[in-house]
């Protein structure tokens, strides 16, 4: 006998927003702001392309598109002070 799918309760858009609600209200700190946009990368990794089942490729380039910006900055704020 086969095991059951079960069917997802949670879209990766949900997965997503509540990820955005936990990683985001918390920038804002010098100190940890490239950490916690890495770390929110990570999850957005994790739900689409593990969780999900999605290419980890698009995830990778979503990541390099929407956070290298914000993980650049926080390197050149680190080297400049």
């Amino acid at each position: 006998m086969s095991p059951r799918r079960r069917e997802k309760i949670f879209s990766v858009g949900d997965i997503n927003e509540v990820i955005d609600q936990i990683f985001h209200r918390r920038v804002g700190d010098p100190k940890i702001d490239g950490l916690l946009v890495f770390m929110d990368g990570v999850a957005h990794f994790i739900n689409e392309a593990v969780v999900h089942g999605g290419a980890p490729e698009d995830s990778i380039k979503k990541f390099i598109k929407y956070n290298s910006p914000k993980l650049l900055k926080e390197l050149n704020r680190a080297i400049v002070k």
